[in-house]
């Protein structure tokens, strides 16, 4: 997994929009089904949001998949983040949560946790 094109959507004093793509490969050698996510995101292990979110995504077998998402963001919380990655000239961007598959009949939750560093400025647009 990794996370990519992260940028605000939209900025204010109160409350921003920050989007990213969360890139994924299917090892297996059968396609699925994304039916749902719920992922929570950490910066720097500061509380960036919760995204629940249902999802209709065709996986192939062995094959790259991105689930775009959008998360809405407390002003405090980032401005914290922010100084901490100036100051460590590297974010850690944690992803921990559950995504839903399905084939044919059968659903499946499976557990997602995932852990990366970034060169970045949360404040660059």
């Amino acid at each position: 997994m990794s996370v990519e094109k992260i940028k605000f959507e939209k900025v204010g004093f109160t409350s921003s929009t920050l989007s990213a793509d969360l890139h994924f490969f299917n090892p297996n050698n059968i396609g699925v089904n994304l039916g749902h996510a719920e992922l929570d995101i950490y910066v720097n292990q500061s509380s960036l949001g919760h995204i629940s979110r249902d999802i209709n995504i065709d996986i192939s077998r062995k094959s790259k998949f991105v689930i775009p998402i959008s998360l809405n963001l407390d002003m405090k919380n980032l401005l914290l983040t922010g100084i901490k990655s100036q100051i460590n000239n590297k974010s850690q961007i944690r992803v921990i949560g559950s995504v839903n598959i399905k084939k044919g009949a059968i659903n499946k939750t499976l557990a997602v946790d995932y852990t990366t560093e970034k060169d970045m400025s949360l404040f660059k647009m």
